[in-house]
């Protein structure tokens, strides 16, 4: 019975042991706030489709990588809203894009926030518009302004705001 014992406590401690170290070899790595993410339109943003409170896909340019460990993959989404959208209008007024970016994938599933914005506007034609219509003919005055646009592909820098533990296995 000793020998059993024994055996079985010596069983024991290894299992411990083997669960420990496999704990200690786990890469947590914690995103601190201020990181940079840089980030990619995947489609265009148009302020004469886009309204209010949509939400807006990004796509993550370039690994994010911390104590040589990458905690947000290139090809990753980001996600965020727009934020301003206004249609061109007559006397020349231009139309307004606004997008806010709200959070990013990390590898492990979790989402860091971030903090970025982007805002674009049209051409405006309104003094163009009004001077024409004062001084030649009214109907210049039902001249629109351009529609404002964020490209595809558009390049934006957004930084994490909080701190995020990562589990960069």
């Amino acid at each position: 019975f000793a020998a059993v014992a024994g055996g079985l406590s010596i069983n024991i401690f290894l299992a411990a042991f083997f669960v420990t170290t496999s704990n200690v070899s786990a890469a947590v790595v914690k995103v601190p706030p201020g990181t940079a993410i840089n980030l990619s339109t995947t489609g265009a943003i148009l302020s004469d489709a886009a309204n209010v409170g949509d939400q807006v896909i990004l796509t993550v340019t370039q690994d994010v990588v911390i104590d040589g460990k990458t905690v947000i993959k290139s090809g990753a989404s980001a996600f965020g809203e727009i934020i301003l959208a206004s249609k061109r209008n007559y006397i020349g007024i231009p139309g307004k894009i606004g997008i806010s970016l709200k959070f990013a994938n990390t590898v492990d599933g979790k989402s860091v926030p971030i903090n970025a914005s982007k805002q674009q506007k049209g051409d405006d034609k309104m003094v163009i518009s009004i001077g024409l219509s004062l001084f030649c003919c009214l109907l210049f005055a039902l001249m629109q302004g351009g529609d404002a646009s964020i490209p595809a592909g558009t390049t934006i820098l957004a930084t994490t705001t909080m701190a995020v533990d990562v589990d960069a296995n």
